[in-house]
């Protein structure tokens, strides 16, 4: 298993679920399904134990199928990519795990899951296209819009002091003689900047200086190794960057090593 995969899905999921946004909107569609009682739950339970059941479906089968959804997406990405193949891949590994959940639900609330009127492989093909469905949905054309509205609106400093064109998600920083070069999802630009500056102007972006010349944002890690006794982090974009010995202990502390 890449450790180095499992550590980075961990650290997104727990930094994705501990936020109000996320508690909020679990608790709503919670609440909304448990009032409203689709798939005859209406009539097999009482209001209060209803939204209960909902609620636990909703957060339960997020988080499975987030998780193995992303750390399949994690694993496959480096070896194509090609889209169509990583979404049906990940979508499918996402139901496979949602699957079971909703069984260990149903049995718990209601002692065991309507074989007649929805048979459990039945069950499974529709966990599996709903949730190639949900991974598909970020590659969709106004979902991409939206993404890169909010890239321009929150993006760090540092971002905004490159050229538009190169403007995107912030990937590391690396000095280049008298200036730091900023590596985003759109490219690479030079700043007349130090280091240390960049990095405080990487204003809400989870990161970590890995060398005395560079640094680079958590989400931003493709994969971590060694080679000839060396560290080396390798970005998304397929850059390698050197760890120093005076950096190694925060790579490690943060399990990604």
């Amino acid at each position: 298993m890449n450790n180095t995969a499992l550590h980075l899905t961990l650290r997104e999921l727990r930094k994705n679920i501990l936020t109000p946004r996320f508690i909020g909107g679990v608790a709503l569609v919670g609440l909304v399904l448990g009032l409203s009682g689709p798939f005859q739950t209406f009539e097999m339970l009482e209001p209060v134990p209803r939204v209960i059941y909902w609620t636990a479906i909703c957060l339960l089968t997020y988080l499975a199928g987030w998780f193995v959804g992303a750390f399949t997406t994690r694993l496959i990405e480096s070896k194509t990519k090609n889209k169509f193949f990583q979404i049906l891949v990940s979508g499918i590994a996402a139901g496979l795990a949602v699957w079971p959940v909703v069984i260990g639900i149903n049995f718990i609330a209601f002692g065991g899951i309507d074989t007649e009127n929805l048979p459990a492989g039945t069950l499974l093909i529709y966990c599996v296209l709903i949730a190639i469905l949900v991974t598909a949905a970020p590659e969709l054309g106004f979902h991409k819009i939206s993404k890169q509205k909010n890239a321009f609106t929150s993006a760090p400093k540092i971002v905004s002091r490159l050229p538009l064109k190169l403007r995107g998600v912030l990937i590391s920083l690396s000095v280049q003689d008298h200036y730091v070069e900023v590596s985003t999802s759109n490219g690479k630009g030079l700043i007349h900047f130090r280091l240390l500056d960049a990095i405080d102007d990487c204003d809400g972006v989870d990161g970590l200086q890995i060398h005395r010349s560079h640094w680079v944002a958590i989400a931003g890690i493709k994969s971590i190794f060694r080679r000839d006794g060396k560290v080396f982090v390798e970005t998304i974009m397929g850059d390698l960057l050197p760890v120093s010995r005076t950096y190694l202990p925060e790579v490690k502390k943060l399990g990604l090593l």
